[in-house]
């Protein structure tokens, strides 16, 4: 089991964002969170197993169809919480 951080930059606020990491996030059996900051950015808790989880950043980076993700800051750790879904925090 791996988690990690991230934290996206770009234009991923009212254009789908969220909802299509939440699809991928099930499609790939990721627990966790996502959330939009005040600053613009997007935050995501996410952990899955390691596979899974490389396949689960690939799809954050491509992002929806209408976002423009700039950067990620990734950050993993090895603290695993007892998440049971993935959701959407507001």
């Amino acid at each position: 089991m791996e988690r990690c951080h991230l934290i996206v930059y770009g234009k991923v606020q009212g254009v789908g964002f969220r909802r299509y990491t939440r699809r991928k996030a099930i499609l790939y059996q990721i627990k966790g969170w996502i959330c939009n900051k005040d600053n613009g950015t997007v935050e995501i808790v996410a952990q899955g197993s390691p596979v899974k989880m490389r396949s689960f950043i690939r799809a954050v980076k491509k992002g929806s169809k209408k976002s423009e993700v700039n950067r990620i800051k990734l950050f993993k750790s090895d603290d695993i919480n007892s998440y049971r879904k993935f959701i959407v925090r507001y």
